[in-house]
């Protein structure tokens, strides 16, 4: 006990002794921290490691195993990078998300270039397959054109075929076992096909009039584009407070679509274009007034309730009317249409001039509605319904 006593007393002064001479030594353990992972976004610098001999199949309504090579994509892709905007040939755009379970940037190319690109204008009922897995079964994402550029009109949702993530080719990244040459993928979007295959158009788009609410035509994309009932003009007017338009436009008169379903201008009616994504031409507001059968026959009047006003000097200003030259123009729905140089009256950008006609495309929903008297922005496109309501 006497031993044990020694012992501590002496730890003791060591102890005190070091304090003073010392002072106190403290000492601090800090938890060791790992940096998350640095990815890249983007398309990889090096293209000539490409996997040029991958290829998705295409079926569309008029041809079957369109082979759509990975060359030929990154050949799109460049003349997009490469082009104007609203330029001639167009391309395949490219856009980048993040994958939610990884954080992974993945990039691929717009499904609506896509279906441009291979002339399949007038998509209808689409499904998307996965290649076959060891029991022959594949992974199928079904949808509608309708459905598609809905969804992408909004802007916070995207649809596109990858084919590269943390900028290497996306067989190569670290997604490659799962994902292979080419995957859909959307971002707000529940559609993911993993190592996608084929993509097949089942059907048109269709165009659906309704009279009084009772469905009375189902138009296929060759009742509207039909050479006997085209209907052609040229639609210009400059602006200096933005862009000023100068397009050639084709397609059927909106009053021969009425004629169809035993409509004239003598009959009280109001007519509303719908387009895919529920906005309702003329206005955009399902509330407001659609236009009357002296509009769909006769075209707007100069100065009406839905003619525009233009080169506004400041925000009180509402401009002045477009010209009276247009009132008597048709309101047609048009599926053609060559850009003929156009300019933006706030800076230096223009739309160059094509050197031919060609199909509006998937993008433009495919029809667009052509209201003389109005801006470019109130030509509305994406048009799958029109509703006529007569009035006792």
């Amino acid at each position: 006990m006497k031993s044990k006593d020694i012992i501590i007393g002496v730890l003791l002064i060591i102890s005190v002794g070091l304090a003073g001479g010392l002072g106190f030594i403290l000492i601090t353990w800090e938890p060791k921290t790992t940096s998350p992972p640095t990815y890249l976004s983007g398309l990889p610098d090096d293209w000539s490691t490409a996997p040029n001999s991958s290829y998705l199949i295409l079926n569309n309504q008029t041809h079957s195993d369109i082979k759509v090579y990975f060359e030929d994509i990154l050949k799109a892709i460049d003349t997009y990078q490469n082009s104007q905007t609203n330029a001639y040939e167009t391309g395949l755009e490219i856009k980048t998300i993040i994958d939610p379970d990884t954080n992974i940037p993945i990039t691929g190319f717009s499904i609506t270039d896509l279906f441009d690109e291979y002339n399949t204008y007038f998509p209808g009922e689409i499904h998307f397959l996965s290649e076959e897995d060891v029991y022959g079964q594949r992974n199928i994402f079904n949808t509608s054109a309708s459905d598609i550029l809905e969804k992408l009109e909004d802007g916070d949702e995207t649809l596109m075929i990858a084919i590269a993530a943390n900028k290497q080719w996306l067989a190569d990244s670290p997604l490659g076992d799962k994902f292979g040459n080419f995957t859909l993928i959307g971002e707000g979007m529940d559609a993911r096909i993993c190592n996608l295959e084929q993509i097949n158009v089942l059907s048109n788009w269709t165009l659906d009039i309704y009279l009084d609410d009772e469905l009375k035509l189902s138009l296929q994309p060759n009742n509207i584009t039909d050479a006997s009932y085209k209907y052609s003009y040229i639609y210009s007017y400059n602006r200096s407070d933005d862009w000023s338009m100068n397009r050639y436009y084709a397609g059927v008169n909106l009053s021969m679509l009425c004629d169809w379903v035993g409509l004239n201008d003598s009959v009280d009616f109001e007519l509303k274009a719908w387009a895919a994504d529920n906005f309702a031409a003329p206005h955009g507001s399902s509330k407001k007034r659609g236009f009357t059968e002296i509009e769909v026959y006769h075209g707007l009047e100069w100065n009406s309730t839905y003619w525009d006003y233009v080169n506004s000097t400041d925000p009180g200003d509402p401009g002045v009317p477009l010209p009276d030259v247009y009132d008597d123009l048709p309101i047609i729905l048009a599926y053609e249409l060559q850009i003929l140089g156009e300019y933006d009256g706030t800076s230096t950008a223009i739309n160059p001039s094509w050197p031919s006609k060609k199909i509006c495309g998937f993008g433009n929903g495919p029809y667009v509605l052509m209201v003389p008297g109005r801006v470019r922005s109130w030509q509305i496109k994406m048009i799958n319904r029109i509703e006529i309501i007569t009035n006792p």
